[in-house]
């Protein structure tokens, strides 16, 4: 069998976990959302505090960093509300990617936050609430923020395996 390289190291490979299934996703709200410093470049002298300033945040839900899913745009708060549901099959997935951003009149749109969570994490709750932690990761980590979602995974298989999409031609 021909050997090809991507990128994994052969340990990567073999120590990786992969989910197969469905994914249904409910994304309920986030609190405590923090403006930018871009989002706010323009109120400088308007004498509003930069805490009780408000964005129009909407949140991507990516699976391994591909987007599946996209909420609306809630206008003027810092504290918004959803209740939008997404189902979505999954294939090799890893990770669970939600990222907040602000919908800026001019794009491209601002980026506020984000988080990531692995799938291995829900193994033992298949079915699970969680408030994630929004993070925004630059000279330091600073928390921008809350989201809660709902989250319900239905399972083809869930396996620890010497080959994923990304190992493909890897001897095992």
């Amino acid at each position: 069998m021909e050997v090809i390289d991507v990128g994994m190291e052969e340990d990567e490979c073999k120590a990786a976990r992969f989910f197969n299934g469905t994914m249904k996703l409910t994304v309920c709200e986030a609190v405590d959302l923090r403006p930018t410093d871009c989002a706010t470049r323009h109120q400088v002298g308007l004498g509003l505090s930069r805490n009780l300033q408000a964005i129009d945040p909407y949140v991507i839900v990516d699976v391994d960093d591909a987007p599946v899913a996209r909420t609306q745009t809630r206008l003027k708060t810092c504290c918004p509300s959803w209740l939008e549901d997404f189902s979505v099959d999954v294939h090799g997935g890893h990770t669970i990617g939600i990222t907040v951003f602000h919908s800026a009149v001019i794009p491209p749109d601002v980026f506020v936050a984000n988080c990531s969570v692995a799938f291995e994490n829900f193994v033992e709750k298949p079915a699970s609430d969680i408030w994630v932690y929004l993070l925004l990761v630059r000279l330091k980590t600073i928390v921008f923020g809350r989201t809660y979602v709902l989250l319900q995974m239905f399972f083809k298989n869930f396996f620890l395996s010497t080959r994923s999409p990304r190992c493909v031609g890897r001897p095992a």
